[in-house]
């Protein structure tokens, strides 16, 4: 296989007249992490048994996105989630763990809420299982006139790298507030 790779598995599907074309499936359990791989490739007559006009058609290639999904919680605990863009406390989101993603493989100095707002713990957040669902979660804090929360705004995103470089990034409703005192949403 060029470039290194490990074929996974073979299925014939026999023989091909010219113009023809025939759909399947195809499954396969590989013995590395398939995450290891940027490529998943497919490929017709291997070995290049038949003689053809274009023998540049027979692959195809895809991308793997091996990163986990992500889910967040803003204010844990909170059926709603309201935020006063002008205060000047925190905001708490909890980065939920799950079956597939482990909040430890999170490399926590990649953690951004907002555009720009950074966890306010100076050695990192805190892990704890928030929703009991028996996953540890990561529990984080940011400032939140950094968040970028504006008035009528009516959800806010988190974005996080693994240790591996996989990006995740997730988004929460919210429900902003005016400041005691003015009139608002």
């Amino acid at each position: 296989m060029a470039a290194g790779g490990t074929v996974v598995g073979i299925s014939p599907i026999g023989v091909l007249n010219p113009g023809e074309s025939r759909s399947g499936s195809f499954s396969s359990t590989p013995s590395q992490d398939p995450c290891g791989f940027a490529y998943l490739v497919l490929m017709v007559d291997w070995g290049g048994v038949v003689d053809e006009s274009d023998e540049t058609n027979n692959t195809r290639a895809a991308s793997i996105d091996c990163c986990p999904e992500m889910e967040i919680d803003i204010k844990p605990g909170s059926d709603v989630n309201r935020i006063n863009p002008k205060s000047k406390g925190v905001i708490p989101v909890a980065i939920l763990g799950s079956a597939d993603l482990d909040v430890h493989d999170i490399d926590q100095s990649t953690i951004a809420f907002g555009p720009s707002a950074m966890d306010t713990h100076k050695q990192g957040g805190h892990f704890e299982d928030v929703n009991g669902d028996g996953y540890v979660d990561l529990v984080l804090h940011f400032p939140t006139q950094e968040t970028g929360i504006q008035s009528g705004d009516t959800e806010a995103c988190l974005t996080a790298d693994l240790n591996d470089g996989c990006s995740l990034s997730a988004c929460d409703n919210i429900r902003t507030v005016p400041t005691p005192g003015m009139s608002g949403p």
